[in-house]
C-alpha cells in the first residue's frame, strides 16, 4: 500500500527535482532546445511507465515524466510567448490555464469514475507529446 501510494508522490518529487535545474538550463540550451528535449524525455518516460512491470520501474518513470514538467510547462510557455505580441500575452497565458490545470482534475475524475487503467492516459500522453516535438 504504502509503494503504491509512494507510486503517486513520485510524480511530484520529480517536479520538485525538475524545477531545481531545468528553467536554469533553458538559459543555457535555448528554450526551443529544451522544450523539445523534455518531449522527448517524457515520450522515453511514458512509454517506459506503459511496458513497466513493478512498482519500483513505475516510480522511476513517474519521477522522470515528474522532471519533464517544468520543461513542458515553465520553458515551453515561455517559448511560446516569445512569439506572441505583448498584448495578447495575458489572453494566452489565461487560456493555457483555463485548459491546463482543470485537465489534472479531469485526468483523475476519469482513473476514478471511469477506468483505472493507465494505459490510455499515458498513450495519449505520448501521443500529444509527438505531436509537440514535430511541430515544435
Amino acid at each position: 500500500q504504502k509503494k503504491v501510494g509512494f507510486l503517486g508522490s513520485s510524480y511530484f518529487i520529480g517536479i520538485l527535482c525538475g524545477m531545481l535545474f531545468v528553467p536554469a538550463l533553458s538559459d543555457y540550451l535555448g528554450r526551443k532546445a529544451l522544450f523539445s528535449l523534455t518531449m522527448l524525455t517524457s515520450i522515453v518516460g511514458q512509454l517506459g511507465l506503459i511496458r513497466s512491470e513493478t512498482i519500483g520501474t513505475s516510480t522511476m518513470f513517474m519521477i522522470l515524466i515528474g522532471m519533464t514538467w517544468p520543461g513542458k510547462r515553465v520553458t515551453g510557455l515561455n517559448y511560446i510567448l516569445e512569439f506572441i505580441p505583448e498584448q495578447s500575452q495575458k489572453t494566452y497565458i489565461t487560456i493555457f490555464t483555463m485548459f491546463d490545470y482543470p485537465s489534472i482534475l479531469l485526468i483523475s475524475l476519469c482513473y476514478e469514475y471511469i477506468t483505472q487503467d493507465w494505459y490510455p492516459q499515458q498513450l495519449l500522453g505520448v501521443i500529444l507529446s509527438a505531436v509537440c516535438l514535430v511541430f515544435c
